[in-house]
């Protein structure tokens, strides 16, 4: 039954990479003229917009400068930290796979969940508040992190950023670690009732 529980929490725990890679990350509503454009951006999908080639090649080269890199060193720490905290939540994840392919230890996997799911809300939580906030209430717009040329004329079209926040990436992560948990807590009980 150990092994049943292993290779199940194992892979449960693997679903983690593919959701961050390919799910929404970052939702994005914008109004552009009359109508409202969503964008759903995945790991992937931002990756080949700030790559070489991308739309956005090249907006971080300023930050030393005024203009946008002002206005892009204000929130920039905010991005970077959820970034780094997904990243460290993705990393536990895959400590609950290798936890369970050498040995079961169920309790070490509970503990572990659970830093998951601190991780993603603390994530989301700076992302929303430190990231998103100053975007949405006009103290930092998108025209400043961008600056001139062809993409400032671009966004001149734009009257607003209407949402921006964290996308079903970050939940889904949440749900991935609570069923693990769950699983796992179901397993430690049965043990219990087993020893009684």
């Amino acid at each position: 039954m150990k092994i049943f529980y292993r290779v199940v929490t194992a892979l449960i725990a693997v679903c983690i990479v593919p959701n961050m890679l390919y799910n929404t990350l970052i939702r994005l509503v914008y109004s552009a003229g009359k109508n409202f454009v969503e964008s759903k951006l995945s790991l992937m999908k931002i990756i080949d917009l700030f790559g070489e080639g991308g739309l956005l090649h090249g907006v971080f080269d300023n930050l030393s400068g005024s203009g946008n890199g002002e206005a892009l060193k204000s929130i920039l720490p905010y991005a970077i930290a959820s970034g780094v905290l997904l990243a460290l939540a993705l990393l536990v994840g895959l400590g609950i796979v290798v936890i369970n392919i050498i040995k079961p230890m169920q309790k070490t996997t509970l503990i572990l969940c659970g830093c998951g799911i601190l991780l993603t809300l603390s994530a989301m939580i700076v992302f929303n508040k430190g990231f998103a906030a100053p975007i949405l209430t006009g103290a930092v717009s998108i025209s400043d992190l961008i600056g001139g040329g062809v993409m400032g004329m671009l966004v001149s079209l734009f009257s607003g950023v209407k949402a921006l926040q964290m996308g079903t990436a970050a939940i889904m992560n949440i749900i991935i670690f609570i069923v693990i948990a769950v699983w796992t807590g179901a397993f430690v009980l049965t043990d219990l009732g087993n020893n009684e």
